[in-house]
């Protein structure tokens, strides 16, 4: 599945916007605070980003459950189960996707775990921060242990990005060296940089970058889906 911002046939004030599509899998949504603008709020996703403008708060909060909702549904039980044969194929070929070798955060070697939507293989300490972090931002699954809860569209998913290429968006800047993370790192410091990474965005390529072009204005949302049958 996918999100698919797509042109906007509404007369004025809304304006056209360009067809973008993002892996549904892979995105989250805030809102926008920085901005001067009222009711806009941010999809993000390794595959690009938006910056969208609802027309009053109550949209745009109904927006972004409508687009949580989907990302939930997709990583969730609507996915069919891997076979047994699929996984013991795929999970090897996700530590070989580029970047994989070692943590996408802290750089541990042979990490044992995975952010799901985010794409990425983790180590062990920092699946414990992206936990807390929230699933609305990461979810985490163990490459080794919940092998027969892998979908085939999330081995996918895997494979398509990987560590190299999800940390050339969220880290295409990266901070001062005493502001990075190793293996050794303390608890503390891990938790700091993984919030200042994933939930602030700090280190995307914005400084010195054009100013984002205007939020596109979006109609009423649609209905939610009903949630997946127990």
């Amino acid at each position: 599945p996918v999100l698919s911002i797509d042109d906007v046939a509404a007369p004025l004030p809304f304006r056209e916007a360009a067809r973008t599509v993002f892996p549904l899998a892979t995105v989250t949504v805030r809102e926008a605070r920085s901005q001067p603008l009222p009711f806009c709020f941010e999809v993000i996703s390794p595959a690009g980003s938006a910056l969208l403008q609802a027309s009053a708060q109550h949209e745009m909060a109904e927006w972004m459950q409508v687009i949580q909702n989907g990302t939930a549904a997709c990583l969730g039980s609507l996915g069919v189960r891997a076979s047994a044969r699929e996984e013991e194929a795929a999970l090897p070929v996700v530590r070989e996707v580029a970047g994989n070798g070692a943590c996408a955060d802290c750089g541990a070697p042979a990490p044992t775990w995975a952010s799901i939507n985010l794409g990425v293989t983790i180590c062990l300490a920092c699946a414990g921060v992206h936990r807390r972090l929230g699933t609305h931002l990461s979810k985490v699954r163990s490459l080794e242990l919940d092998t027969r809860q892998w979908s085939a569209t999330q081995l996918a998913l895997m494979v398509a990005l990987g560590n190299q290429r999800v940390n050339r968006c969220y880290y295409a800047r990266p901070p001062p060296c005493d502001e990075a993370i190793d293996a050794t790192s303390a608890p503390a410091a891990r938790e700091a940089f993984l919030r200042a990474k994933y939930e602030r965005r700090a280190f995307t390529a914005r400084r010195g970058q054009p100013p984002p072009p205007p939020p596109q204005r979006l109609p009423p949302p649609p209905p939610s889906p009903p949630p997946p049958p127990p």
